[in-house]
């Protein structure tokens, strides 16, 4: 059974509002050290558990403003457009299953490298995981576009970001960021 987009948009924002909840639980277990005083260790992620439920809200009320009952007369003036597009719905299925399938293998490739992302964070440190982490993000989300200049321009940027990163956050914020085994 296919769900309609509302339905679609009801189901993810109640998994994304149950993961944004766990989030939060478990961000709360986040142990303080005697840095913590102005800005501590769980701060950042309570904010990102508050905005990812914030944002799975919003989903579950899109869905359910679009699942509501359309009226009588509103179907009688949409049922000459919805056949026209059920005809050209039927043409474009075959081109749809396709990118859907490469849409699907792109956001298990993006899981993995996050994964090993947070494996090799305390393996080689932060900095060089996160250059790591957003050069492949860079190259997985460019799709086609993976030309010896733009690879070099995404191992550029992606450097400059996890040192800036790292700066703001041991510097700025005075936190610890995990450091490689070996230093």
């Amino acid at each position: 059974m296919k769900l309609k987009k509302s339905q679609q948009d009801i189901l993810a924002g109640g998994v994304l509002l149950l993961f944004s909840i766990g989030y939060l639980a478990l961000s709360c277990s986040i142990k303080l050290t005697y840095i913590d005083q102005i800005v501590g260790s769980r701060k950042f992620p309570q904010i990102c558990g508050i905005i990812m439920a914030f944002l799975a809200i919003l989903l579950i009320a899109g869905g359910i403003r679009g699942n509501r009952a359309v009226t009588d007369e509103e179907r009688k003036q949409t049922a000459d457009a919805e056949d026209m597009v059920a005809q050209a719905k039927k043409v474009k299925d075959a081109s749809t299953e396709k990118t859907s399938m490469v849409g699907f293998y792109k956001t298990i490739l993006v899981l993995v490298s996050y994964a090993i992302f947070i494996w090799l964070l305390d393996k080689i440190g932060f900095t060089i995981a996160a250059g790591l982490y957003l050069f492949s993000q860079m190259w997985l989300m460019a799709g086609k576009k993976s030309e010896a200049k733009s690879l070099i321009f995404y191992a550029l940027l992606s450097a400059a970001f996890a040192i800036g990163i790292y700066l703001l956050f041991y510097k700025g914020f005075s936190l610890i960021l995990p450091k490689a085994s070996w230093f």
